[in-house]
C-alpha cells in the first residue's frame, strides 16, 4: 500500500502518535524535577544576570557551551515568571524535533522505512528513553550529531552530492555538540573514517561540513577566551589535575548496568542484520554507537546520563534494522510493540521514580521556607540542586559542590609524597571558598555531609574562621540520602517555624 493510500484508509497515523510522543515527553518532565546538573546550570545563568562572572563567582568546570544550553530558559524565567524548568524542557523538545525532521530529510534518498511506525518510535528514543536524563548535556550532545551522521550515510551511499543545507545543517550540528563536550569529536572523526574507508579515499575526511565545523569551533572558542578568560587559566588546568583522574575502574565499567542496556540492543541488532549490516545508516549508526561506548569508557565516571548518546544511537540503530525497506512490511506487530516497551518503560521507570521517591530533604527545607539562604558542605552535587530550587530558596555556594577537595583526596590516594602537598592546597581553595561564601551571603540553613559517608562537616571545621561561623548553627536534624547522612544546620538566633 502506498503512503497515499495508507493516510486515505486511517492506517497512516503518524500525526498523532507523533503528537502523543511529544505530549507523554512533555508531561512527564513537567511532572518531574531538572536534574542537578540542569538545575545547577540554570542556577548559574541566573548568577550571571545578577553579575557574578561566570568561572570567577561561578565556578563550573564544564565549558561555556554547556552553560549556555540554558541560558534562554533562565532567561524567560525572569522575563515572564515561568520556571526555567518548564521552558527547558520545550527547548529540549523542540531541538529534538528540528533534529529528527533534519535528519529525515536528509536520509530520504537512501532509506524509506517499511512502517509509519518508524518516525514514532525514533522520536520516541530521543524525547522519551532519556527519563531522567532528559536535557542533560550528553543529550544535547545526541541531538546535535543526528544531521552530521545522516549526512555521514548520505557520504556513505555515494548516490548523489548533498544539498548545501544538509552540510550547513550538519556542521552547525557536530560544531554544537563537540563544543559541549570536545572529546565527542571522536564520533565524527570515526564516521568519516569510516566513509573514507568504504570510498576508497581520504577526501571525506575533507568535507565541506569538516571544515565549516573546524570555523565553527574556532569562532566559539575565540569567543570563550575572551569572555572567560579564567576557563582556560584556572578552571581547565584544575579540572584536569583533580577532575579527570576521578575515574572508575574499566571492568567495574564494562560490568556496569548502563552498558547492559547497549549490550542488549546490539545483540538484538546483530540477530537482525542480515543484508543491511551493509546499508544504510545502519554501519554509521553501529560505528557511532561503538565510539559513544568507548568515550563513556574513556571518561571513566560510569554516570548514567554520559552513555546516554550512545544508548539512544543503538536504539534507532535497532529501529533502523528492524523496519528497513528491504524487509518488507512488518509481519510481527509484536516486534513493533516489544521495541515500543524497550523505549518506554524505561522512560516511564526514570520519569516517575522522582515523584514515588521525592529528595528526602525537601520537607525539611519547606518546614523552613521558602526563600532561604541554603549554604552546603558537601562533594555531591546533587545535594542541593535541585533541591534549593524546588524549595524556592538560594544557594549561596559558588561551586556546586567541593570538587577540589573530593578530587584531591581521590588523587592523593595515588599520588606520590611530593605531589600531596599541592593537592593539600587544592583543598584548602574548598574550604577558603565556603568561608567567603558564607561571609558574603550568610546561609539560613546549612546542609553538610557526615558519617558514615566522609564528615565533611568535621572536615570545614579544621579552619578556625570556618568553625566559627559553624559555631552560630545548631543541628536540627539528620537526614538519610541515598548512602550517606545529610545534617541540617539551622542559624541557632532564628525564630522556630510555625
Amino acid at each position: 500500500m502506498t503512503e497515499a493510500g495508507a493516510v486515505r484508509t486511517g492506517i497512516d497515523g503518524r500525526p498523532f502518535w507523533l503528537a502523543l510522543v511529544v505530549a507523554l515527553a512533555v508531561a512527564f518532565q513537567l511532572a518531574t524535577p531538572a536534574s542537578g546538573d540542569v538545575a545547577w546550570l540554570i542556577t548559574a545563568n541566573e548568577r550571571a544576570f545578577d553579575g557574578r562572572e561566570l568561572y570567577v563567582g561561578t565556578l563550573e568546570t564544564n565549558p561555556p557551551m554547556a552553560v549556555w544550553l540554558y541560558w534562554l530558559p533562565a532567561l524567560l524565567e525572569r522575563l515572564t515568571g515561568l520556571s526555567a524548568e518548564a521552558f527547558v524542557v520545550l527547548e529540549t523538545v523542540a531541538a529534538g524535533l528540528s533534529a529528527l525532521w533534519v535528519t529525515k530529510h536528509i536520509l530520504g534518498p537512501i532509506w524509506q522505512p517499511s512502517s509509519a511506525a518508524a518516525e514514532p518510535l525514533c522520536l520516541a528514543a530521543v524525547l522519551l528513553f532519556p527519563g531522567n536524563s532528559f536535557a542533560e548535556r550528553e543529550h544535547f550532545i545526541l541531538i546535535g550529531l543526528l544531521p552530521g551522521l545522516a549526512l555521514a550515510a548520505l557520504r556513505y551511499a555515494n548516490v548523489r552530492p548533498p544539498p548545501a543545507w544538509a552540510i550547513l545543517a550538519a556542521a552547525a550540528g557536530d560544531a554544537f555538540a563537540v563544543a559541549i563536550k570536545p572529546h565527542f569529536a571522536l564520533v565524527v572523526l570515526a564516521v568519516a573514517l569510516l566513509v573514507a574507508l568504504r570510498r576508497r579515499s581520504p577526501r571525506p575526511l575533507f568535507s565541506m561540513e569538516h571544515w565549516l565545523t573546524g570555523v565553527l569551533l574556532l569562532a566559539y572558542v575565540g569567543l570563550a577566551a575572551l569572555l572567560y578568560p579564567a576557563f582556560f587559566t584556572r578552571i581547565l588546568p584544575d579540572a584536569w589535575a583533580l577532575y579527570v583522574p576521578e575515574r572508575v575502574g574499566l571492568a567495574g565499567l564494562l560490568i556496569d548496568p548502563p552498558l547492559w542496556t547497549i549490550y542488549a540492543i546490539g545483540l538484538a541488532a546483530a540477530s537482525l542484520f542480515r543484508r543491511q549490516a551493509r546499508r544504510n545508516p545502519v554501519p554509521i549508526l553501529s560505528v557511532a554507537t561503538a565510539t559513544c561506548s568507548i568515550i563513556f569508557l574513556l571518561e571513566g565516571k560510569g554516570w548514567d546520563y554520559q552513555l546516554l548518546p550512545a544508548t539512544i544511537l543503538a536504539m534507532l540503530l535497532l529501529i533502523t534494522v528492524m523496519l528497513d525497506d528491504e524487509r518488507g512490511p512488518i509481519s510481527l506487530p509484536g516486534s513493533v510493540l516489544a521495541l515500543g516497551c524497550l523505549i518506554g518503560l524505561p522512560a516511564l521507570a526514570g520519569s516517575i521514580a522522582p515523584v514515588l521517591r521525592p529528595d528526602p530533604l525537601l520537607p525539611v527545607l519547606q518546614r523552613f521556607g521558602p526563600g532561604l539562604r541554603i549554604g552546603t558542605i558537601s562533594t555531591d552535587l546533587n545535594l542541593a540542586n535541585p533541591l534549593a530550587r524546588e524549595a524556592r530558596d538560594i544557594l549561596v555556594n559558588s561551586n556546586p559542590m567541593m570538587w577540589y577537595a573530593r578530587g584531591a583526596l581521590g588523587v592523593t590516594r595515588n599520588s606520590r609524597a611530593v605531589e600531596i602537598e599541592q593537592l593539600a592546597r587544592f583543598a584548602e581553595q574548598d574550604r577558603q571558598l565556603l568561608l567567603e561564601d558564607f561571609e558574603r551571603q550568610p546561609p539560613d540553613l546549612i546542609l553538610a555531609e557526615v558519617p558514615p559517608s566522609y564528615d565533611w562537616l568535621a572536615w570545614a571545621r579544621r579552619d578556625p574562621a570556618l568553625d566559627a561561623i559553624l559555631e552560630q548553627f545548631q543541628e536540627v536534624d539528620r537526614i538519610r540520602v541515598g548512602d550517606g547522612t545529610i545534617a541540617v544546620l539551622r542559624r541557632g538566633n532564628q525564630a522556630a517555624p510555625k
